[in-house]
């Protein structure tokens, strides 16, 4: 039986520690974007659109190196490049339209689609969208907090290392269900061999039974047709007996009758 699918508030539930990891990631953000220069409605809205921490970072960065804003799109790009077999691995799982599914796609998040898929190559939709929502909100009021306090220091805070912890708790969260799923599928195989075992002994045991049988009955037979040979034979021996005694007789009557 298919486990039931889950809902959108089970997602939100379940993305509130990584809501809470991408708070503080944003406002990290938003700290080294004032820093290189960038306007705080702009790194706002970058973040409200790009909603990406790795491409916002990388396109950052290479702003604050001096380099144009072509080569800081195209940083972006290549790092949300990893979304395109994301997007095809979970595509069959959403709803609708091509344009629909591709609207749906823009909510995927790395943690999100880690989380929602199910270990069969089926995602839980709904569960990926509650889970995205809560990292968005968090995204976005870090993204502002961080522009409109700019005297805080990401550095002096650790605040740079939210990004690869935030990254090592997905993956520990993936391999976390791997292990699960790998035990779920061990547990299966051995019901399995059990329920095996179980059926080669009830066919071991009606095998031995039907062949008790068939001796039974092959023992009945035996007997049932001895006897019935002594019968025959009994019954051959006294119609000979009485054939015999009475030819014997009539050949007795027959000489005392004749003409001496």
């Amino acid at each position: 039986m298919p486990a039931p699918e889950r809902t959108f508030r089970d997602g939100a539930r379940a993305g509130l520690p990584y809501a809470g990891a991408s708070g503080v990631l944003a406002l990290s953000f938003g700290v080294v974007a004032t820093d290189v220069g960038v306007p705080a409605v702009a790194a706002i809205v970058m973040s409200a659109v790009v909603f990406a921490g790795s491409a916002q970072f990388a396109s950052i960065a290479i702003l604050a190196a001096g380099g144009g804003v072509g080569a800081a799109a195209a940083a972006a790009a290549l790092m949300n490049s990893r979304f395109v077999p994301m997007g095809f691995a979970v595509g069959p799982s959403l709803k609708g339209s091509r344009v629909r599914r591709a609207l749906e796609g823009q909510v995927m998040v790395d943690s999100s689609w880690a989380m929602a898929a199910n270990g069969d190559g089926s995602f839980d939709r709904r569960y990926m969208f509650g889970h995205t929502a809560v990292q968005y909100v968090a995204w976005v009021l870090g993204t502002t907090l961080g522009v409109v306090v700019p005297t805080l220091d990401a550095r002096a805070l650790g605040l740079d290392a939210v990004f690869p912890a935030f990254f090592l708790t997905i993956l520990g969260g993936e391999l976390r269900d791997r292990h699960q799923r790998q035990g779920d599928r061990t547990a299966g195989r051995a019901g399995a061999r059990r329920v095996g075992r179980g059926a080669d002994r009830a066919a071991h045991a009606g095998a031995r039974h039907r062949a008790h049988r068939r001796r039974r009955t092959g023992h009945r037979g035996s007997a049932v047709v001895s006897a019935g040979a002594v019968v025959s034979a009994g019954s051959v021996v006294r119609a000979g007996a009485v054939v015999r005694t009475g030819t014997v007789l009539s050949a007795g009557a027959a000489r005392r009758g004749a003409p001496s």
